[in-house]
């Protein structure tokens, strides 16, 4: 058990000493429908029925309070569920409303925006279109503004990095492309470079 398990793996030298240089163990056990309550002792002693009683009620209250953390915590998801749609709504709205492709710039706004209100942290926000040779890419400013600035990108800027270009021929709906410095910077250099 001291080897296999997480929590007792590391326990330091003096408790392993104390653990087995004791004369006996003994373990009192109150199980409740999302919990043990264990009492452990190392000097021949039991619990007596009073203490057990305690343990019993400590354990009913526990569990009380942890039924209700699992319905607050349904609520909350429910809520986050509610305010995604919500968010998804408004998007919507704007695409419905559209009148001119400049629009988009305007979407990708507010989809940031979005994303924000949500509470994941975001910097740019690109818009990229696909086409045979080529990616034609708008982005927002880092301060989320409309920045309106629209580059063409050679495909090859894409088909060096691997995961990614494998990722462009399947059918997923979604990619993350996680890169290091390094590798982020170059692939910023090549947009800048071969990008018009």
């Amino acid at each position: 058990m001291l080897k296999n398990t997480v929590e007792f793996k590391d326990l330091p030298e003096d408790i392993l000493n104390m653990i087995f240089e004791s004369p006996s163990y003994t373990i009192t056990m109150v199980a409740s429908k999302h919990v043990v309550f264990n009492v452990n002792d190392f000097e021949g002693k039991e619990l007596s029925t009073d203490d057990i009683e305690i343990i019993k009620r400590v354990s009913k209250v526990f569990n009380q309070a942890y039924i209700r953390f699992l319905d607050l915590q349904q609520v909350e998801i429910q809520a986050q569920k509610t305010q995604i749609e919500l968010s998804l709504e408004r998007i919507r709205s704007q695409v419905t409303a559209m009148q001119a492709s400049s629009d988009l710039f305007d979407i990708v706004v507010t989809m940031r925006n979005e994303f924000l209100s949500l509470g994941h942290e975001a910097d740019y926000f690109w818009h990229m279109k696909w086409a045979k040779d080529n990616y034609e890419m708008s982005m927002t400013a880092e301060d989320g503004g409309r920045l309106g600035m629209v580059i063409t990108v050679p495909k090859f800027v894409h088909e060096e990095i691997e995961n990614l270009h494998q990722w462009e021929k399947s059918d997923s709906p979604y990619f993350v492309l996680a890169l290091n410095g390094k590798d982020a910077w170059d692939y910023i250099e090549k947009m800048n470079t071969y990008g018009k």
